[in-house]
């Protein structure tokens, strides 16, 4: 009973110590709560009594969890042995990106899984959910989404950066697909509406 007592009282002061630490006992009661060095810019409060507000966290590849990719996403003849000869060789996603003809139809199917209230493609990019730049499936369904034209230019960037850091030797193969896939999730890729 003593022993219970003791190991009781020192997991309070744990939880004590790591509350003081994150101001606030609410930050361990929130699921999915985040500290300012993981993902970004967090807003608090220091007003006494009053909770502080919680913010939506600005996710981008660098910040994203890690995310496990399912293998039909991906290009096989891609791995972190290849890069030199496929993704770090200037040219080759413009040799293995599919056509239009291809995708045409597989992003009105899509638009209409995903349920959006703006039907017309001209307003979606069929972007590649694990980009080209980091050994994305070209063809395949599960790894394409209609993305939204004005975030689909906005991750560009994201993807630039990843693919650089990959063939600079900075990022796994695997660390960017990751990354990619909890980036194009939090903008709203789902699994099986790309598959339906």
């Amino acid at each position: 009973m003593a022993a219970a007592v003791v190991v009781g009282l020192a997991l309070l002061g744990l939880v004590v110590s790591v509350a003081s630490y994150f101001g606030s006992s609410r930050a361990l009661a929130t699921p999915g709560a985040f500290t300012e060095s993981s993902i970004g810019p967090v807003t608090t409060s220091n007003a006494p009594g009053t909770e502080p507000p919680i913010t939506a966290p600005t996710v981008t590849a660098t910040t994203a969890r890690s995310t496990v990719v399912p293998v039909d996403m991906l290009n096989l003849a891609v791995s972190q042995a290849t890069i030199s000869a496929t993704i770090c060789t200037a040219g080759y996603t413009a040799r293995i990106r599919p056509a239009t003809t291809l995708t045409g139809p597989i992003k009105v199917a899509q638009i209409a899984s995903y349920g959006y209230a703006a039907t017309n493609p001209g307003g979606y990019e069929e972007d590649h959910v694990i980009s080209l730049e980091v050994g994305g499936s070209p063809t395949a369904a599960a790894n394409l989404f209609p993305e939204p034209l004005g975030v689909a230019r906005a991750d560009d960037g994201e993807e630039n950066k990843l693919h650089a850091e990959v063939c600079a030797g900075s990022r796994t193969l695997a660390e960017a697909q990751s990354a990619i896939l909890a980036l194009k999730t939090s903008h709203g890729y789902r699994r099986t509406a790309s598959l339906a």
